[in-house]
């Protein structure tokens, strides 16, 4: 990926290494704000002795493009509430030429992993997921993901299918608390004909049709007791029986499953099965929500300001 680092150098900053093997140096804020509005800049590295880039000229840069990074370079000691604040992070000039350099790849392929996954998003914590997610989607672990409603779990599901081996085979998403425990079974495992009343023919389940893929089980702890039994045999061996059928079938798909519940106050209250909730939560990723992660909310007004704005000129 082409990336564009930009650094904002000051008197001291070229001192200790030559910055222009890492990007662009600039020693005006103007020249700064005048490539900002005519590239896409992926990172802005502020030098130490910079004081001239608080937080409010931080949000001005970023009216251009709300994803850019702007890290400080710090020697020694630093208010770690101010660069929270003022930056997405800080780095040591002391680790010099070869460790700054690698903490700038760092950096920028952590940017690459959100724009591969398609999370709008510049915070730590939403990179950190981006790492897990790169991590676990090519193993066929179970996973499970956490998060109040409107968080992306669905999206982060998709990202792991995307990753994964199986990303040529189907991805399979349902709602489970949306649908009737009395028709989740036959929508989950499938029917035979004259099962119950209105099932005039066969019909095949989603475990059938996400065979060598991946099934999403949205809101599974919505699922009642009986229904938590027969996904327990799932995971364990594939093993299921489509509704009023004695054969078992068999299919071979990765389970990811999400909730906004807290499963272990369910357990507690017994709403859940604790065996079920360490086969699906072998990986467990928690999504915070948008007031834990304030970094987030430029871009992703920004984007959603240039998705409308897309939608007005068709």
């Amino acid at each position: 990926m082409k990336t564009n680092v930009v650094i904002l150098s000051g008197n001291n900053s070229n001192a200790a290494m030559n910055w222009s093997k890492i990007g662009k140096v600039v020693s005006e804020l103007a020249e700064l704000y005048q490539i900002v509005k005519e590239s896409e800049v992926d990172l802005i590295i502020v030098g130490e002795d910079r004081t001239d880039l608080p937080s409010q000229v931080a949000v001005k840069i970023r009216r251009y493009n709300g994803l850019t990074d702007i890290w400080k370079v710090t020697v020694g000691s630093f208010d770690d509430d101010n660069i929270e604040k003022h930056y997405d992070g800080s780095f040591s000039i002391e680790i010099g030429e070869k460790g700054i350099t690698k903490k700038v790849t760092q950096i920028l392929q952590a940017k690459e992993l959100l724009a591969q996954y398609s999370i709008i998003a510049r915070s730590a914590k939403m990179k950190l997921i981006a790492e897990t997610i790169h991590r676990i989607a090519p193993t066929d672990v179970p996973v499970l993901i956490v998060g109040q409603s409107g968080t992306g779990k669905e999206l982060v599901a998709k990202a792991i299918h995307k990753d994964s081996q199986r990303e040529s085979d189907a991805f399979v998403a349902i709602n489970c608390g949306a649908i009737a425990e009395g028709l989740l079974e036959s929508e989950l495992f499938g029917h035979e004909k004259g099962a119950f009343t209105g099932s005039v023919s066969k019909r095949e389940g989603l475990f059938k049709k996400a065979n060598n893929g991946i099934i999403f089980l949205d809101e599974i702890g919505e699922t009642k007791s009986d229904m938590q039994v027969k996904l327990l045999r799932v995971l364990e061996d594939g093993t299921y029986y489509p509704v009023g059928s004695s054969n078992a079938q068999h299919t071979n798909v990765r389970i990811v499953s999400a909730t906004n519940r807290d499963l272990m106050e369910a357990i507690a209250e017994k709403k859940f099965r604790e065996d079920l909730y360490f086969r699906i939560g072998v990986v467990k990723i928690t999504l915070p929500p948008l007031f834990e992660r304030k970094n987030d909310i430029q871009p992703l007004l920004k984007y959603f300001w240039r998705k409308e704005d897309r939608k007005s000129v068709v």
